[in-house]
């Protein structure tokens, strides 16, 4: 990776508890994110994820965070297996991840989807997670 994009990702992974930016390189679209809240303080996350350039094959892993109230932005730990990515056109990602320890459902104000692919981030993008149902 150049270093440009070595200096971001130091960036983000400096800078817990922080808003991050939106950014999208155009390497990967993201659309159709739902989260709900399951059993068990989970996530359930599913979205699809779009390869614009079919000559090209895109490989690479989501990471996916959550903002609680108070601004701290905290890792989710799915299973790789369920995050990981290759594809030349479309996949459909679904994956839970337990919400990280001290945080409640009712915490939660946004999911952080970010997409890294050759060792470095090519989308990134918040999206509200609805209340927990009672």
């Amino acid at each position: 990776p150049d270093a440009a994009s070595q200096a971001v990702a130091a960036a983000v992974a400096d800078s817990p508890g922080e808003a991050r930016e939106a950014l999208s390189t155009g390497e990967a679209r993201v659309d159709n994110v739902t989260v709900r809240h399951g059993s068990g303080k989970r996530l359930r996350i599913n979205f699809d994820l779009t390869n614009p350039d079919p000559k090209k094959q895109l490989t690479g892993q989501a990471v996916l965070s959550v903002q609680a109230a108070d601004g701290h932005i905290q890792p989710l730990k799915a299973d790789p297996d369920t995050i990981r990515f290759q594809i030349s056109r479309f996949k459909k990602m679904v994956t839970s991840a337990p919400l990280p320890e001290g945080v409640a459902p009712t915490d939660v104000q946004t999911l952080v989807v970010e997409l890294e692919a050759e060792g470095r981030i090519i989308y990134r993008e918040q999206f509200p997670v609805p209340a927990p149902e009672k």
